[in-house]
């Protein structure tokens, strides 16, 4: 497999992709801050110093606003190389970089080409983005952060959009 679109998701989206996981950067898995409330306020409040220490609910909508570069990575992978990122929150690692930005990391595997897929696999992998990684991880930074789920969930829908029409 060509490694050129492994360059593009990185510069362009802060998506990396390792071959060894054990080495990752990645503070977090998404799953850790699905599931661990401790983690997922640990991480806003860190996110929060980084930006003078901004009040948490704005912390949260800025968390999904950066989120919704990950989102623009997946389906931009999918469109412009035809590969599939695997977002599984048990394997994706959610890194911190200065000013409150963030990073993602994935392992290799969860690289899939389009042409290796049956369209319901193709559909189980986008839906799984959306209900079983996006949909959890929003609501517990609405839970920590007191930030609205729909306000999170716009940040995925208009940053994509303004960035296409700019």
């Amino acid at each position: 497999m060509n490694r050129e679109w492994s360059m593009y998701l990185a510069k362009q989206y802060g998506i990396s992709i390792e071959d060894d996981l054990s080495q990752a950067k990645g503070e977090y898995t998404v799953q850790d801050l699905i599931e661990q409330k401790v983690q997922m306020r640990e991480f806003l409040e860190a996110q929060s110093s980084q930006m003078n220490h901004i009040a948490l609910a704005v912390t949260g909508t800025l968390f999904a606003k950066r989120y919704s570069v990950l989102s623009m990575g997946v389906f931009d992978a999918l469109i412009r190389y035809q590969i599939i990122l695997d977002t599984s929150p048990q394997h994706m690692f959610i890194t911190r970089k200065d000013g409150g930005e963030m990073g993602f990391v994935l392992p290799e595997t969860a690289v899939k080409l389009l042409s290796e897929l049956s369209d319901h696999e193709v559909e189980v992998f986008l839906s799984s983005f959306v209900y079983k990684h996006l949909t959890p991880l929003f609501q517990r930074v609405s839970e920590v952060s007191r930030s609205k789920t729909t306000h999170l969930f716009s940040q995925i829908c208009i940053i994509p959009h303004r960035r296409l029409c700019s």
